[in-house]
């Protein structure tokens, strides 16, 4: 186990955790939802939550949101349960794995009686599209999603949930490299794609890494006005 403060806050990890290198390397890595924090409300809902740090750092900046976060992997679980403890927060955690094959995203939603999803974040590992192919879209919160094939068929499987996002009014994209620093905005999924082709070109040996996947928060156009100020005080910080 090794401890790593962020917010001011200590927190606990696994010995092979990397979100404290990686913080310490790079000044932005996991750093703008904490700062967007005092921009939302109601719930977030954490798919991927690991040791429970994100939701420390967004919660320590806004003590009125609550969470319900998800992390099935044993190795986060019990630090997520004592970092959590550092915040006043309303924290829940369910313990399973969601995908189709697992337990549904809207079942998640069902069982802890969410009325608001103030945000949607979904991190888990060249997963997401399965998370959101669970998802029936009753309510269209915003969503960062991070978009990160492993393998070379999940690059359709990417494909097909932004066609899918596109379809249900996600036209407002702000486009993040992994270490945290704004590439830009647009309205154009085919952007978002193009970059997939091209990081999996660079994976591929065909040129240097500049980047290795990309972070999107997405929303429809009536929130745009509610998130715009919090990426733009992000951008200038």
């Amino acid at each position: 186990m090794k401890n790593y403060t962020i917010n001011g806050i200590e927190l606990e990890f696994n010995d092979s955790n990397l979100i404290p290198v990686y913080q310490e390397q790079y000044r932005l890595y996991d750093r703008f939802l904490p700062h967007m924090a005092k921009y939302l409300s109601g719930t977030i809902v954490d798919v991927g939550a690991n040791c429970g740090a994100l939701a420390v750092a967004m919660g320590s900046n806004n003590p009125a949101l609550e969470f319900v976060c998800i992390e099935p992997e044993p190795i986060h679980i019990e630090h997520f349960e004592n970092n959590i403890k550092k915040i006043s927060n309303v924290v829940r955690l369910d313990k399973t794995m969601v995908g189709k094959f697992h337990k549904p995203l809207d079942k998640v939603i069902e069982e802890f009686d969410i009325k608001k999803i103030g945000l949607l974040k979904v991190d888990v590992d060249g997963y997401d599209w399965d998370v959101i192919n669970t998802f029936s879209f009753g309510e269209k919160p915003p969503i960062y999603i991070e978009e990160d094939p492993k393998l070379p068929w999940q690059y359709d499987k990417y494909y097909e949930m932004n066609a899918k996002l596109n379809e249900m009014g996600y036209n407002n994209i702000w486009i993040f490299d992994n270490y945290g620093c704004l590439i830009g905005f647009t309205k154009d999924w085919d952007m978002v794609n193009t970059l997939n082709s091209y990081v999996n070109r660079m994976k591929s040996g065909k040129s240097a890494m500049t980047f290795w996947y990309v972070d999107l928060l997405v929303c429809q156009d009536a929130d745009v006005d509610k998130l715009a100020p919090g990426v733009m005080s992000y951008i200038n910080a």
